[in-house]
């Protein structure tokens, strides 16, 4: 594991120009030290998750924060992404718990962690 921390972004989605959670790490990160990495991710979930596994293996991150863009006037922390339909079999519970069944995209499963 390294020093790294991880922050992620996405790109513009929808009917939006830009995408804030990129345009606010762009502003953000000429103020970082080198420690910190930014990512732009894609908005189509399985490339998202295929760049964020990928870049996950490559650096090893001690740390990982990851933004988005939600519709409306609203700031929230989410436990874990929205389901694609593909996990739609799978419980509340067990996504709560940070079980997701990610093992298709990758070797490794990927969940949220609250310390």
């Amino acid at each position: 594991m390294s020093a790294t921390f991880l922050v992620t972004g996405f790109e513009p989605f929808r009917a939006y120009r830009s995408n804030s959670s990129w345009d606010a790490l762009e502003r953000l990160r000429e103020h970082w030290p080198a420690s910190v990495v930014t990512l732009r991710l894609p908005v189509e979930h399985r490339r998202a998750h295929l760049a964020l596994r990928r870049t996950l293996d490559e650096l090893e991150p001690a740390a990982m924060l990851c933004t988005g863009l939600a519709t409306g006037r609203v700031c929230r922390i989410e436990q874990c992404a929205r389901r694609p339909a593909e996990l739609a079999a799978v419980s509340a519970i067990e996504l709560a718990r940070g079980r997701w069944p990610w093992t298709r995209c990758g070797a490794r499963p990927c969940r949220a962690a609250w310390t």
